[in-house]
């Protein structure tokens, strides 16, 4: 039995940013869904189990830090995998991002590479996906 394609889940405000990463997600095998706002994501979670949620700190109705809070408290959606994205902020920074339950830290901007390696660490490749590769 073939498994289905693993979702992510993009919580990002910037179209720019979150085309480009649902793009090379998409073209990897992944299915992504999008979201820019805090609440745009609760009400999404409360529908849909994503394997992995790609969370940016800066959004527009509230903290990233306060969704990600809420998340490690559902108790549906607490062994989620949250690769947390950030601006450069210093160790002790990432330290506490760790300790309110962010699974990986990327510091922006990081390469495409670099979120294949934390992904392919998280979530290991089913049927239907192509391993994460940059191709330019």
């Amino acid at each position: 039995m073939a498994k289905h394609p693993q979702l992510i889940l993009l919580v990002e405000s910037d179209l720019g940013n979150y085309s480009l990463l649902r793009d090379y997600l998409n073209a990897h095998g992944y299915v992504t869904a999008t979201v820019s706002t805090a609440a745009a994501a609760r009400e999404f979670l409360q529908q849909v189990r994503p394997n992995l949620i790609l969370l940016d700190l800066m959004l527009p109705d509230e903290t990233g830090l306060a969704l990600l809070r809420w998340l490690r408290y559902e108790e549906m959606l607490c062994s989620i995998p949250i690769i947390v994205q950030t601006a450069p902020v210093l160790t002790h920074e990432q330290i506490m991002l760790r300790q309110l339950g962010a699974t990986a830290v990327l510091t922006k901007p990081y390469s495409l590479s670099s979120l294949a390696q934390t992904i392919q660490s998280l979530l290991p490749v089913s049927n239907g996906q192509r391993p994460l590769y940059l191709t330019s």
